[in-house]
């Protein structure tokens, strides 16, 4: 059962951001600092993975469970994805 309003949950969803998160944001720069080259959000791809990593053939999906927690403490999950 939800607890607030249709348009309360609109106006709480629609200040989550999709992309240039900070746990997007901290990957991005440590693959950088590794010597990782990368494409941002393709959309060749099915599913938009947040991070391409061209030369391996590998996909990088980051999911933040910031929209749905209260504190700044996020879990942050990274994934690959198999072809």
């Amino acid at each position: 059962m939800d607890t607030i309003t249709p348009e309360q949950r609109s106006k709480v969803m629609s200040r989550i951001r999709s992309k240039e998160m900070k746990p997007e944001v901290v990957v991005r720069r440590h693959l950088h600092v590794l010597g990782f080259r990368y494409c941002l959000h393709s959309s060749k791809l099915p599913g938009h993975p947040d991070v391409v990593l061209p030369n391996l053939c590998e996909r990088l999906l980051l999911t933040s469970a910031r929209g749905l927690q209260n504190g700044d403490n996020a879990e942050v999950k990274c994934g690959i994805l198999a072809d």
